[in-house]
């Protein structure tokens, strides 16, 4: 399972579905498609700083190992 957000750090509602799916599924990798803020403990996190269309396609790269 992958979860992209964006910004998560400043919308609590979103930090909370973020922690709360985590929680429930840790092998879940989260990849932030903006500004990165501290790292889940323990989930594989990749960081785009951007959520543009090629940043997507760059993070699936990086997760799928192309």
């Amino acid at each position: 399972l992958v979860l992209a957000v964006r910004d998560a750090h400043r919308h609590p509602w979103m930090a909370e579905a973020r922690d709360a799916l985590l929680a429930a599924r840790p092998d879940t990798a989260v990849v932030e498609m903006g500004v990165p803020q501290e790292a889940p403990a323990g989930s594989p996190y990749v960081v785009t700083h951007g959520a543009a269309r090629v940043c997507g396609e760059a993070a699936a790269e990086v997760l799928v190992g192309a």
